[in-house]
């Protein structure tokens, strides 16, 4: 599945939810920039539910632990909170360290020394996060990153990612690939779900409160795209549903 993270479908649960206020305190280098609020409020939202009936299953003894990796963690505050909210262990890895972040492993997560280091297999991962990472690989490494995901997935397993898009596919000058429709849905393999309308949604980032003065200013010509993988299923919707894939059978 492939959406255009829409304001009007996150403003509830970001705000009057308050859950991205949550998230936002375990933010632990630098602030949360108006991109990273609509992809963490649209990320938790794609799976809070799942995670707390995980949570459930667990306590019940219904389900195993699971086997959780973000891509590109950095300092970012999801990684945190999820840890946090869940009591779960998430291995995170970047290809760069700050001053205080949530990264375990340090490296590029196409090499198979650092994936057999960290014990990822195929069929190993339960759910892989990406926020706003992959977008800083060109377009065919960005293809290899998501093809090894979905190798190291159990069946059922999901990725969840986020990326910036613009009609025609660019970079700019932080070396980050806004990539288009089309490439889009050659590198994971999905359609869009709500037909690309770009322009409609930009225009309401552009008017969002979140939206800084510089990016108005700059008139930016991309916004975030949602992406999820599910394992075994060519599923178009935003039901993820990956927990009830690994339910302990009694």
């Amino acid at each position: 599945m492939l959406e255009l993270i829409d304001p009007a479908k996150i403003e509830k649960w970001a705000y009057d939810f308050k859950y991205l206020a949550d998230v936002k305190k375990h933010q632990r280098w630098g602030p949360v920039g108006w991109t990273y609020c609509m992809d963490l409020s649209w990320l938790v939202m794609m799976i809070e539910s799942d995670l707390t009936a995980w949570r459930n299953m667990y306590i019940r003894r219904e389900a195993p632990l699971p086997k959780i990796i973000e891509i590109g963690c950095g300092p970012g505050a999801l990684h945190g909170y999820l840890e946090n909210r869940f009591g779960i262990d998430i291995l995170g890895i970047d290809r760069n360290t700050w001053e205080s972040d949530y990264v375990d492993v340090v490296g590029d997560f196409t090499d198979p020394i650092l994936r057999k280091y960290c014990r990822i297999e195929p069929n190993s991962l339960n759910l892989i996060l990406a926020l706003s990472s992959l977008e800083h690989n060109p377009p065919e490494k960005h293809k290899e990153i998501v093809e090894i995901c979905y190798d190291a997935l159990k069946p059922g397993g999901v990725m969840i990612s986020t990326i910036g898009t613009t009609p025609e596919s660019s970079t700019n000058n932080r070396d980050m690939w806004n990539l288009s429709r089309d490439c889009l849905e050659n590198i994971y393999h999905t359609e869009f779900v709500d037909d690309y309308p770009f322009d409609r949604i930009r225009k309401a980032w552009m008017e969002h409160h979140e939206m800084g003065e510089r990016y108005c200013a700059e008139k930016i010509p991309w916004i975030t795209v949602g992406a999820i993988i599910i394992k075994g299923s060519n599923s178009k919707s935003g039901d993820t549903g990956w927990l009830q894939q690994h339910k302990r059978k009694k």
